[in-house]
């Protein structure tokens, strides 16, 4: 049995014609149409109502105190704002739509660790910068 058998094989980027055909139809669409590769007003409406749904029950838990009827409900709220956050508003920040700048901005990497603001004991905390929250 050959040591090569089994082992997965990448194709070289400079053999692949896939990831520069991708970019080239990106790029054309984004000149055809006319818009922006960066956040619009949508997006931003969008990251604000996600972290909104987090970080506001999140608020109202520790200020009231609600029953516990109350506070399913509210937990619920915060998963699926968490989950947003998560799925979308990272997403987009990984794709630097958040910024224009080619450097890693720090809108950017802020919306890629929203995450751990509220939370600086996670194990993600630790690996990031303890300068601040980005």
């Amino acid at each position: 049995m050959s040591a090569q058998k089994g082992q997965v094989k990448f194709i070289p980027q400079d053999k692949s014609l896939f990831y520069p055909t991708l970019k080239a139809r990106v790029e054309q669409y984004f000149k055809e149409t006319g818009k922006s590769r960066h956040a619009n007003a949508q997006l931003v409406l969008k990251a604000v109502t996600f972290l909104s749904m987090y970080l506001l029950p999140f608020v109202a838990l520790v200020i009231w105190q609600p029953a516990y009827s109350w506070a399913l409900g509210i937990w619920f709220v915060m998963g699926l704002g968490l989950a947003g956050i998560g799925m979308s508003v990272m997403h987009d920040a990984n794709h630097g739509a958040f910024s224009c700048a080619a450097e890693a901005p720090i809108t950017g990497s802020c919306s890629t660790t929203s995450c751990t603001i509220p939370t600086p004991i996670s194990p993600t905390w630790m690996t990031t910068s303890r300068t601040g929250w980005c």
